[in-house]
């Protein structure tokens, strides 16, 4: 069974694909049109292609703010179920773990108090 590449890898061969240049010259700190000599419609095809591949939608007042390469990744990570899944439970443990801490100092207080 192939494994699934992942967000940045598929991001990257969008970018290479899309726009013909060498996977090797991108990286996450390349900005799209700086380094990577790209215009906006190559960005607007670019931006378009992940959309499709990832089933999301990048509104067009966020697109604006995606420079770099970085700033892509991070846009289409934010907007993929299983990765806003996977940070919500990573949240939850952690505010879980602290309730239960929070639990225990106020147990700990109160027993303090009480002597």
């Amino acid at each position: 069974m192939k494994k699934q590449k992942n967000i940045s890898e598929q991001i990257y061969n969008i970018i290479s694909d899309t726009t013909f240049t060498d996977i090797n010259k991108i990286s996450n700190d390349k900005s799209f049109e700086v380094d990577l000599n790209l215009d906006s419609l190559d960005c607007i095809n670019i931006i378009m292609q992940c959309e499709k591949t990832f089933n999301i939608h990048i509104p067009d007042y966020e697109v604006e703010f995606i420079i770099t390469v970085n700033d892509l990744i991070e846009t289409v990570k934010g907007k993929n179920p299983t990765v806003i899944t996977q940070k919500q439970n990573r949240i939850h443990k952690f505010f879980s773990k602290f309730q239960k801490n929070k639990q225990a100092i106020v147990n700990v207080n109160s027993i303090a108090y009480t002597k």
